[in-house]
């Protein structure tokens, strides 16, 4: 397993593992850790290396023909711990059929950037869509 030079660059490798559906590009990004945590929107809080990853196994299998778009990117932090708040803006067949707002946490370990946290809602008051879903 290996990190990534930045959160920045850990971020888009956990939104590309969303676009190729890919567990494996999925198990790079997060820490092997036994305090990871992540929350589904409407789901439990799972913790741990394979709690996290099994969800992500089910919800990638699930995700043909789903494009996510990470817009409206606020970060906070410095030092060896960032945290990403974004929409995610899920696109089937090229329409917007939901947003969802996500913290995503990225720590800094002797190995790189990995990502610790990460935790999604329904957005109550999504903007207006984007005009396409091939923007990235």
């Amino acid at each position: 397993m290996a990190g990534y030079e930045s959160a920045q660059a850990a971020e888009q490798a956990f939104y590309e593992a969303f676009e190729h559906g890919s567990l494996a590009m999925m198990t790079e990004v997060w820490a092997d850790d036994p305090d990871i945590v992540c929350v589904h929107p409407g789901g439990e809080r799972l913790q741990g290396r394979e709690a996290v990853l099994e969800s992500w196994g089910e919800i990638l299998a699930a995700m043909q023909d789903v494009v996510v778009r990470a817009t409206d990117v606020v970060v906070l932090g410095h030092g060896n711990l960032v945290v990403h708040h974004v929409r995610e803006q899920l696109f089937v067949d090229g329409q917007r059929r939901g947003v969802v707002l996500a913290t995503n946490a990225y720590r800094h370990t002797t190995e790189g950037w990995q990502m610790v946290l990460h935790h999604g809602a329904p957005d109550p008051s999504p903007p207006p869509a984007l005009e396409s879903a091939g923007l990235h």
